[in-house]
């Protein structure tokens, strides 16, 4: 059952969680941020999520962040996980900045991603217009040549090609940024993501959320960000695949399997699928099996 409204979410601001594991990523960053800085939507709050950065480099994430702040209007919350463990504490940092969320609205962007000035305006409006919990946009992936500090993007592509709520059932198709959630349409407890996954995190906070309450696919075509795709090899996730990667993902997919397995469909989620009658205990997994002839 979908919680009332919840006080504390009544703002209509937005809270953006951008993780970042490497102190020398800062010019990326700072891109990152601007980019949320230049929404439509007023107010704007990023919470920038870091994995053991010692004091230098926190000071230093400070100095970056702070011109950006002086005249944008956006404020931010800076948060670090000091902690040996995880080595990969990706998801563990996005629950440091889900913790302290307190706007309506709850998005995320990788360091080295962008979101295009009007995309919470837009997924806002999606979001108000449908009732949903949470609403999709597009995100074109850009090959860009990295030179220093500088990017050269080389064009945009369309590597991302799912349209509709049983197609995300089966595979992913939605980057992080390309997705905004409406927290008081959530049920409690509900934002958290596994800490033990590395790979394929946020595809399981999707199964989950998009499982227990409505999405809004109307507006997937409209462009809401850019996934940066670089040509040095250091993205968010690497893009030459070894052993390890391997391993990693293997281990995901089969995690993310074993959601699918017990997830329930809400009945709203059930109806928007197709079912005119709602059936207790039907799972993500079932309503696939079903779908291809099992």
């Amino acid at each position: 059952m979908t919680a009332p409204a919840d006080p504390r979410h009544a703002a209509e601001g937005v809270d953006t969680v951008i993780r970042l594991h490497d102190p020398s990523r800062l010019e990326e960053l700072r891109r990152a941020v601007l980019s949320v800085a230049a929404q439509e939507h007023r107010p704007q709050h990023v919470l920038v999520c870091t994995q053991r950065f010692d004091g230098a480099a926190q000071a230093a994430l400070r100095a970056a962040l702070e011109p950006i702040l002086a005249w944008s209007g956006l404020t931010a919350t800076l948060a670090n996980h000091p902690e040996p463990e995880p080595p990969d504490g990706r998801a563990v940092l996005a629950n440091l900045g889900i913790a302290r969320a307190r706007g309506r609205y709850l998005g995320f962007l990788d360091h080295d991603d962008l979101l295009l000035g009007g995309a919470h305006a837009h997924l806002i409006g999606r979001l108000r217009a449908s009732g949903a919990a949470i609403a999709f946009g597009r995100t074109p992936a850009v090959p860009t040549l990295v030179s220093g500090p500088l990017l050269l993007a080389q064009g945009r592509r369309q590597p991302f090609t799912g349209r509709s709520l049983g197609e995300l059932f089966r595979a992913n198709f939605a980057p992080l940024h390309s997705w905004l959630l409406d927290r008081a349409r959530l049920p409690e407890g509900l934002l958290r993501l596994e800490p033990m996954l590395t790979r394929e995190e946020d595809y399981d906070l999707l199964l989950r959320v998009c499982a227990a309450a409505p999405a809004d696919f109307s507006g997937i075509e409209h462009a809401v960000g850019l996934y940066v795709q670089k040509s040095d090899g250091t993205n968010t996730l690497p893009l030459d695949a070894t052993a390890e990667v391997d391993d990693l993902e293997e281990e995901a997919r089969i995690f993310v399997e074993g959601r699918r397995r017990i997830t329930l469909l809400a009945p709203a989620v059930q109806r928007a699928l197709g079912l005119a009658e709602p059936e207790p205990g039907l799972t993500i997994r079932a309503w696939l099996d079903r779908q291809d002839g099992g």
